[in-house]
């Protein structure tokens, strides 16, 4: 019977550790997603505002002509 419980405490152990690794693993991977969604939106803002400075040259050389 000491047994039984033993092993069965045993498994519980080891079921709320694989979940504790589970969670832990799971979390990693919505920070970095989250972080990768961040560099995007970034690279995007980037971007943008690269296309402003450009279209501002334009105007700038037309106003200058």
């Amino acid at each position: 019977m000491l047994a039984t419980v033993g092993d069965a405490v045993a498994t519980i152990g080891a079921v709320i550790q694989l979940n504790t690794v589970v969670s832990t693993d799971y979390q990693s991977q919505v920070d970095d997603f989250k972080s990768d969604q961040e560099k995007e939106k970034m690279q995007q803002e980037i971007d943008d505002l690269q296309d402003k400075v450009k279209q501002l040259e334009k105007l700038v050389r037309g106003a200058i002509k």
